[in-house]
């Protein structure tokens, strides 16, 4: 999985994508500024509410690619 949502980050052009975890909570990733991957985690901004989100990879069930803005 960590290999897959690197590659995601440094797409070029960039596409926004939602990571799905286990639990059924989702979080976008609309830039890849408001990312970062670690080993074993992913920690996700989200600007709109100037929060941080903190994911391990271990509950990541589903990526799904959204439309660009």
């Amino acid at each position: 999985m960590h290999e897959t949502i690197e590659e995601l980050l440094h797409r070029q052009p960039f596409r926004p994508f939602e990571i799905h975890l286990s639990n059924g909570n989702v979080y976008a990733v609309r830039h890849p500024e408001f990312a970062q991957l670690l080993k074993a985690k992913i920690i996700i901004g989200l600007p709109e509410t100037d929060r941080v989100i903190v994911c391990f990879l271990l509950h990541v069930a589903e990526i799904r690619m959204l439309e660009p803005a």
